[in-house]
């Protein structure tokens, strides 16, 4: 139904300017009278007017009369055609005779003054005339179909009325019968006017002949208003017949000739486009089952010749005539057509011009022709065609052809970056990429690599397009470029999975065809790959949270919610899929020969993986791990180490060192999963959360493991051991000489990545709870041991002593593993033992007696008090314990004092060996028998890690303190990647290898400069020189908790060991150490630690805040009154006070910070509310800037001068006044409004909730996270903890 309303919107403007005594004037009083009637409250008199209205059109009242009561019907009519419902309340109260006359009264709408008037009355007419026939039945259809046909011998007028409610008549009907199926003709015939297509149809066509030869007619005889009015009804005759296309039997269309006199009306400019909708619609159409099959292929085979016949003679493509054809294709592939058909089809596809005659279409004509001729190319694929087979260039030529226009086409760009030219390429990108889907999947052309080459060179180029990069994140949301850069990679993985799997028969190498097909199109793909990959990542960033949608945010989770829509659903999986693609094309490449030197970019590839690698979640760095950065390091040449094995393994080290471990440090030390990945659904349990995060946590650390033993593949690593030492025997050859290809020792002579491998190893023979990461780990293990066996490295063998024997053993004695594995850790073991006897092999039943012994004090470290007594106590072995204790007590002290005592220089520049030289020879205890000499190696081992890893947060926090304090200041340093271009003076910074943190790795110090920008992204969001000035000092403290709460989280303390003993003597030294710890304080005082830690939880649940708050402003004991509250009594009441204490004055300092923050946020909200003060403050801003306020790069400004004072506190009195806000909160809220002012495309309120919203609600949700990392505090309790040599084992004469 189309909506009349025009008359009767001009009805009023007409009533004030016409001569009240004129026959319009009379016109239009009688119009505004029949509206007012109409729009009475209960539904006026809509129902009486259509009755009067259609009584006074009779034929026995005179024609003044009747010509009035069209005027009243057809103004009821248009009220109608917007109070639509009104009427149809009503309709079964008019009588089917009146409803009969509807058909002779509407032919007088043609004596209406206004054509536009008419046009609209008519249809609006013909519309209600079909709802009231289909409201009371099959009958009354009938009755009026017949009154149709008995129209026809009418004039064009009428004869376009005839047709206008012969199209109502179908789509009120489809309308009635929504529910059905689109292209489902079955149901419709059922619902009754099936039986009426034998009277309908060929009306259509009596109708479309009559006035197309009357139309061309009028024309020769130069009559255009005629014409113009026979033209009128061939296009309504034409959509009517498209009407009936929707669900009229193909079979009846064709039988009835439709098809035939629509067909002969494309060849002509005025009826083609009206006639294209006729045959598309029936290209569209479902093929039927059953008996009725094959007469429908015969009626739908016919159309095809028709439509290849559409340029035989004025014709040029245009849009329609493409989406017609494209619509053809599906069928193609299941009727009988005649190979000249699709030869025609292509050919005409082929004259397609590149541009259209619309300019701001001008690339619509492109991008519809390859679309089509695709989808053709995709069918003739599949049929017998032979004319197509034979010639093969045929398709290929085409589609190359228009690859070619879309490269020259794409080419550089003016850089107007906007929705359309972003929709546009999304176009262009679908239609490339369904080219090269199709290309790829058809036998006779899929290995044309020139052909893929030109399909592949325009996709690369829109991917460098500006609106491409802008628009990438949104175009995640649209299906089809997500299906097509799916199926583009998938493609890749297959084509180098294959490469691969034949690499025996020397596939996948210079030579042959394949290796060159993937060398020359591979360049190609991998540039767009990367960037994908890369925009995938940052998705996980802070910085993109702001400007992504919903669905997008929702997509990240790992599970899907109840009300998660099926697209967040479809990117989700996506996301996923994309991810695991992309990384296994890459990390398959490097199997190609020479693909790391020629193909891969080590810059790009590892920036681009890399670069937000640090706010990945578990899955995403497993799935890295294992498909892109284990082949990686598999198939890299030495000769590209640095290149590469750099790059690569820092951050992800990096991640390990930090992420990894944290999370192991909450489940083993605090029985909680925390990981990073967010599972979504609320809906989950707590304890099905757990489970899943737990296998993340192990997923991750095995695939560690994989990363580990990769490194240790014997290809990478040369010859092994037993080699070596022949080499070094029998010839004269350097070790450096003999290790110069050993991917180990270059690892662990990398200052930046031996310290973090050697933890990780540690971690998991050690700490980590996971057996099966641990068996996986085994053989780079024993690249370790074979390493510190051949190189005599000191600081490896320290590793191989102290934590790979006593851990395996600790698994042989404790863990129930099974038959394989404790063969495999026994062998470990073993090689281990030789290593630390410095010798060759070692007879069986040595080895077995120590294994054995090793294990009996492995139990017994671990035994409870009723297992005891099945340990044999000797008190002769004792007395010898007890009279050896002085000695080693003083080697403790010893070994303590002269850790403590090297500088920094003589540490770094001396080896572990070295050191202990010098220590004994200064130093000498008793006689240096070799067990003396071992027992020192361990202890100063020992010690040293203790210092470096005091010494290393120390210097963390002088640089963090630099950086602060650094000019011209740090504002907006990007994230940690290792691959970022720094300002020149902060890279000169990070290089400087400065006496203030020689213990500083250059790795480390940009770790403190993204731990930096992470401090200032919370608490610093907006940078100015005064809000640095007045802000350094909660900086500096920042830098110093977060430093320093590592240090104490991640202490491995010196203490004594008593792997430092005889092994007859080892179970004596524990059970003395035990009893030691437990009588000096030790052990209190590692209790008191894990109860303070338990009550700063509870206190981060935010559950005490309302009486932090409460407490803090009262006078008295602050901590003693929270201890009157019942509940914290009994669960925290053995807590030290002094402990409580500071965690309470520490927690109301964070929420005095707090509470200024929402203090500042309801603030900055009023000035965005109040557009008085907001005027106001603009021209504040206009001063500011004047006075260059916001030049914060010049460092010439003085920014304590008196002007910005006096400003700034206008500011402050406008906005914060009463609040005394510390004076960098007025500069930050000067800044946030003038980049809320600068937001130009947002409204205020927008700019507000991204401006402040945003850095308000980042810092409240990691309020968290923050307390807990925050956690230092000075206190003798973790003096003990820190240094238990001093404060507990004092010399024996004390």
């Amino acid at each position: 139904m189309e909506d009349d309303g025009d008359s009767t919107e001009e009805s009023p403007r007409t009533q004030d300017i016409e001569d009240e005594n004129s026959t319009m004037g009379k016109s239009s009083r009688m119009h505004a009278t029949v509206e007012s009637l109409a729009m009475k409250e209960d539904g006026g008199y809509v129902d009486t007017l259509m009755r009067v209205s259609l009584k006074l059109v009779c034929e026995e009242h005179p024609s003044e009369i009747r010509r009035h009561g069209l005027e009243i019907l057809l103004v009821t009519i248009c009220y109608i055609a917007i109070q639509y419902h009104l009427l149809r309340f009503r309709w079964k109260e008019i009588s089917i005779s009146e409803c009969g006359n509807c058909v002779d009264i509407l032919k007088l709408a043609e004596k209406l003054p206004e054509p536009s008037t008419k046009l609209a009355s008519k249809r609006a007419a013909a519309t209600l005339v079909a709802e009231i026939a289909w409201s009371h039945g099959v009958s009354l259809l009938r009755d009026l179909i017949l009154r149709l046909v008995s129209l026809f011998e009418e004039g064009a007028c009428e004869d376009e009325l005839v047709c206008f409610i012969l199209r109502s008549i179908s789509n009120v009907g489809i309308t009635r019968n929504a529910h059905i199926e689109a292209g489902d003709r079955g149901e419709m015939l059922v619902h009754g006017l099936g039986e009426f297509l034998p009277q309908i149809l060929p009306l259509l066509c009596s109708l479309l002949d009559k006035h197309t030869r009357a139309a061309f007619s009028e024309q020769s005889n130069q009559d255009m208003e005629v014409a113009n009015q026979h033209e009128c009804t061939v296009k309504a005759a034409l959509d009517a017949a498209h009407a009936y296309t929707e669900w009229a039997p193909v079979t009846d269309l064709a039988k009835y000739g439709l098809i035939k006199r629509c067909g002969s009306l494309l060849c002509s400019n005025i009826f083609r486009t009206h006639a294209l909708q006729f045959f598309k619609s029936i290209c569209l159409s479902k093929r039927p089952v059953g008996i009725a099959v094959a007469e429908y292929d015969v009626a739908v085979s016919n159309v095809f010749p028709i439509l290849a016949n559409i340029s035989d003679d004025s014709l040029k493509f245009i849009e329609p005539e493409l989406h017609c054809l494209k619509a053809s294709c599906p069928s193609l592939g299941y009727h009988t057509v005649h190979a000249k058909t699709v030869d025609k089809l292509i050919e005409l596809l082929e004259s397609v011009p590149a541009t259209c005659q619309d300019p701001s279409k001008s690339h619509s004509g492109r991008l519809l022709a390859c679309s089509s001729q695709v989808h053709v190319s995709q069918v003739v694929d599949k049929i017998s065609c032979p004319s197509i087979m034979k010639d093969d260039s045929g398709v290929s030529a085409c589609i190359a052809g228009y690859s070619k226009e879309f490269n020259e086409y794409v080419g550089p760009r003016k850089p107007d970056i906007n929705e359309e030219a972003g929709s546009l390429l999304v176009e262009e990108h679908k239609i490339l990429s369904e080219a090269f889907t199709f290309v790829v999947s058809c036998p006779r052309i899929q290995n044309d690599t020139e052909l893929l080459s030109c399909i592949l060179l325009p996709l690369s180029k829109i991917w460098s397009q500006p609106e491409w990069e802008t628009n990438l994140l949104h175009y995640f949301c649209d299906s089809q470029f997500r299906t097509s850069v799916h199926n583009v990679a998938v493609y890749f993985k297959e084509e180098l999975k294959k490469c691969m799997s034949e690499k025996s028969n020397g596939i996948g190498q210079k030579g042959k065809s394949n290796y060159s097909s993937l060398i020359t199109l591979l360049p190609l793909i991998l540039p767009q790959l990367l960037k994908l990959l890369q925009y995938v990542h940052s998705l996980w960033t802070d910085e993109v949270v702001s400007i992504i949608s919903e669905e997008l945010e929702g997509a990240k989770f790992i599970m899907c919610s109840v009300d998660s829509s099926d697209l967040e659903n479809d990117i989700r999986v996506w996301l996923q899929n994309i991810r695991k693609t992309g990384y296994k094309v890459i990390g398959k490449c490097s199997y190609l020969e020479g693909a790391l030197h020629n193909l891969l970019d080590s810059t790009f590839v590892c920036g681009a993986l890399m670069k937000d690698l640090e706010s990945m979640e578990f899955r995403h760095l497993t799935w890295l791990i294992k498909y892109t950065i284990v082949p990686l390091v598999k198939n890299c040449p030495s000769e590209l180490w640095t290149k590469w094995i750099d790059m690569l393994l820092q951050p992800v080290f990096h991640y390990f060192d930090y992420t990894l471990h944290r999370s192991w440090c909450y489940l083993l030390y605090h029985d909680m999963v925390q990981v990073p990945d967010n599972f979504g659904d609320t809906s989950v349990s707590k304890e099905e959360v757990e489970k899943l995060g737990k296998d993340l946590l192990f997923k991750l650390t095995r695939e560690a493991s994989d990363l580990l033993a990769a490194m240790a593949l014997p290809e990478l690593n040369g010859r092994t051991a037993h080699e070596y030492q022949r080499i070094i025997r029998t010839a004269a050859t350097s070790v450096d000489l003999a290790f110069s290809s050993s991917l180990v020792r270059y690892l662990l002579y990398h200052d930046g990545l031996n310290h973090s491998i050697l933890r990780l190893t540690t971690y998991i023979f050690g700490h980590w709870t996971d057996g099966v990461a641990r068996i996986r780990a085994v053989p780079f293990c024993r690249s370790l041991i074979q390493f510190a066996n051949v190189m005599h490295n000191d600081e490896v063998i320290s590793v191989v002593k102290d934590d790979i024997i006593r851990n395996v053993i600790q698994c042989l004695a404790l863990e129930k593993i099974s038959d394989n594995n404790s063969e495999v850790l026994t062998d470990l073991c073993r090689d281990a033992y030789c290593c630390f006897q410095n010798q060759g092999l070692v007879g069986e039943e040595i080895f077995d007696k120590w294994l054995s012994m090793q294990k009996t004090v492995a139990r017994y470290k671990n035994a409870s008090i009723d297992e005891f007594e099945e340990i044999v106590w000797i008190w002769e072995i004792e007395e010898e314990f007890i009279g050896y204790l002085p000695t080693y007590t003083a080697m403790l002290h010893e070994v303590d004092v002269f850790g403590d005592s090297l500088k920094d220089g003589h540490l770094l520049r001396n080896s572990p060996s070295e050191l202990m030289n010098e220590l004994v020879s200064k130093h000498v205890v008793g006689n240096c028998t070799d067990s003396y000499l071992w027992t020192v190696s361990s202890m100063l081992s020992r010690k040293l890690s203790s210092v470096y890893w005091k010494r290393e947060n120390e210097q963390m926090f002088k640089f963090l303190h630099k950086l602060i304090m650094f000019k011209p200041y740090i504002k907006d340093a990007p994230q940690y990647s290792g691959y970022e271009p720094y300002d020149e003076s902060v890279q000169e910074l990070l290089e400087n290898d400065s006496e203030e943190w020689p213990m500083l790795a250059g790795y480390n110090r940009k770790s403190a400069l993204g731990l930096f920008c992470r401090i200032l992204e919370l608490w610093e969001p907006q940078f100015h020189p005064l809000i640095r000035e007045g802000h350094k000092d909660v900086l500096i403290e920042i830098a110093s908790q977060l430093t320093f709460g590592e240090y104490i989280d991640f202490l491995q303390p010196f203490q004594p060991d008593s792997a430092d003993f005889l092994l007859h003597l080892q179970p004596y030294v524990q059970n003395y150490i035990d009893d030691k710890n437990k009588n000096s304080g030790y052990d209190k005082a590692k209790e008191q630690a894990i109860l303070h830690r338990e009550f700063d939880v509870h206190l981060a649940s935010g559950a005490l805040d309302p009486y932090v708050r409460q407490i803090s402003s009262s006078k008295g004991d602050f901590a003693r009154n929270i201890l009157e509250d019942d509940n914290l009594c009994d669960q925290f009441s053995d807590l030290d006070h002094d402990l409580l204490k500071m965690s309470l004055e520490r927690r109301a300092k964070l929420l005095n910070e707090q509470d200024r923050l929402c203090l500042y946020f309801k603030c900055m909200e009023i000035v965005v509310a109040n557009e008085q003060l907001r005027s106001g403050l603009e021209s504040l801003m206009f001063e500011l800037e004047a006075e260059g306020f916001f030049c914060v790069d010049d460092d010439s400004i003085e920014w304590g001068k008196k002007r910005f004072s006096e400003l700034v506190d206008t500011f402050d009195k406008d906005v914060f006044d009463g609040f005394h806000l510390p004076k960098y909160y007025v500069v930050r809220g000067i800044m946030d409004l003038r980049q809320m002012l600068l937001k130009k495309d947002r409204t205020l309120e927008e700019a507000f909730e991204v401006v402040v919203g945003g850095a308000y609600h980042k810092w409240m949700g990691n309020l968290h996270l923050f307390w807990m990392d925050t956690r230092y505090y000075e206190h003798a309790n973790y003096d003990i903890i820190k240094d238990p040599i001093k404060k507990v084992w004092k010399k024996m004469e004390d």
